[in-house]
């Protein structure tokens, strides 16, 4: 029987070569769905490498904090999983295993994203503030910039390592030339990406997705506004590497559309592990008797609610449009009337007492474009702060590499 060896160390956990040979061809695959040829061996094994050594890290992470999910969460999400499949769950269950999935390690991999969400929502997305000035500085930006065009993007980056000599710089520089060339010439992006790229969005083909031009990286804004669809930039010196930008393609925005919104407010409480949960919904329950026995909500808000945004004005959430919040948190809102008071009731976020002000469908462009703002940087900062966070859960740890040493050293434990 083949002993199951050690791929990676990873602080007191290790990342066995059963789990990187499963993710690997789990990798594979979606490549190949997406139409495109899978890199050299072992790249592809590098990359689904430093994943699995990331997903462990996050998960420690969790469990120190006594962060996780409970199984009535994992059940309902399972069981959205098999609706939007139009399925039961015991019929999702069967289409997988046909699939050749092993249905205990799909509950067990979807268990870990649902807990590795949580973390990130709590250690790194409820920090995340956004100010009526960084809106309107973006806003103001964006028009300068033409934020009725919205541009999807292409991206390669060959990384130059911290300690890399004038050497290596050159020959990444003459690496990133020749790609230049090979694009013009009319090699598939989204191939050169996954063979070559050092970005996170490499598994992607480099793909940036739809961005107006205001939240595109300030390196490549201006080049990507002058350049013409389908064309892809030569190389673009920065301190940590070589970047190339393809435009696919433009479309115009700006055009108003019926949006339905909710005025709100609300309580927010985040707990920090399992034993605060409990603590929590005791205290919105009692916020809650208080606010129907006649105190103001905005006072109570100032005073215990967790929410950075909102706090100063009382909880007011402002206009809210539809899509704009975790889905959790948007359904329990909707089924709420105006005036009514509800909750607790727990999202992504925390633990949430709402009140509904009042509801109206608008056109409104500006508060539209605003809106958009808004979550436009939101999800920068989420990018940037998580980034940061996982570098340093990854300076902070311990991580041997097991993949060239022989099959005694393999074998080890991570002691």
């Amino acid at each position: 029987m083949r002993i199951d060896s050690i791929a990676a160390i990873v602080n007191h956990d290790v990342v066995l070569e059963s789990e990187l040979r499963q993710r690997e061809q789990l990798m594979r695959e979606r490549i190949l769905q997406e139409g495109l040829r899978p890199p050299d061996p072992e790249r592809l094994r590098q990359d689904t490498l430093r994943l699995l050594i990331r997903q462990k890290l996050q998960l420690q992470r969790a469990e120190q904090g006594n962060i996780r999910i409970t199984e009535e969460q994992l059940q309902r999400f399972l069981e959205s999983l098999a609706a939007r499949n139009n399925t039961t769950l015991e019929g999702f269950q069967e289409i997988l295993e046909q699939d050749g999935f092993d249905f205990k390690r799909f509950v067990q991999d979807v268990g870990d994203e649902l807990t590795i969400n949580k973390l990130r929502a709590e250690q790194v997305e409820r920090r995340i503030s956004i100010s009526d000035q960084e809106v309107e500085r973006h806003m103001k930006r964006q028009s300068v910039q033409g934020d009725e065009v919205e541009y999807r993007v292409g991206h390669i980056l060959l990384a130059l390592d911290e300690q890399g000599d004038a050497e290596q710089g050159a020959a990444r520089q003459r690496l990133a030339e020749e790609l230049s060339e090979r694009l013009r010439a009319g090699e598939d992006f989204r191939q050169v990406a996954l063979e070559y790229s050092d970005a996170r969005s490499a598994a992607e083909g480099g793909n940036l997705g739809w961005r107006p031009a205001g939240n595109l990286p300030q390196l490549f804004a201006p080049l990507v506004m002058t350049m013409q669809a389908g064309e892809s930039s030569a190389p673009i010196p920065s301190p940590n590497g070589y970047h190339i930008i393809k435009l696919y393609e433009l479309r115009s925005g700006g055009k108003p559309i019926m949006v339905r919104q909710t005025r709100a407010r609300q309580i927010l409480l985040t707990p920090g592990n399992e034993e605060e949960e409990a603590a929590a919904r005791t205290q919105l329950e009692k916020l809650k008797a208080r606010i129907e026995s006649g105190e103001n909500f905005a006072a109570l808000a100032r005073i215990h609610s967790h929410d950075l945004t909102s706090l100063p004005r009382g909880g007011n959430l402002g206009w809210i449009s539809e899509g704009s919040l975790p889905p959790d948190l948007e359904s329990a809102l909707d089924r709420l009337e105006p005036g009514e008071l509800g909750g607790p009731f727990r999202s992504v976020l925390g633990w949430h007492l709402v009140e509904i002000l009042e509801r109206r469908v608008t056109d409104n462009l500006e508060e539209q474009q605003r809106d958009q703002a808004r979550k436009l940087i939101r999800q920068r900062k989420i990018q940037e702060a998580t980034e940061e966070w996982l570098n340093l859960l990854r300076n902070e740890a311990y991580i041997e590499y097991r993949l060239h040493q022989d099959d005694t050293t393999q074998s080890a434990s991570a002691g």
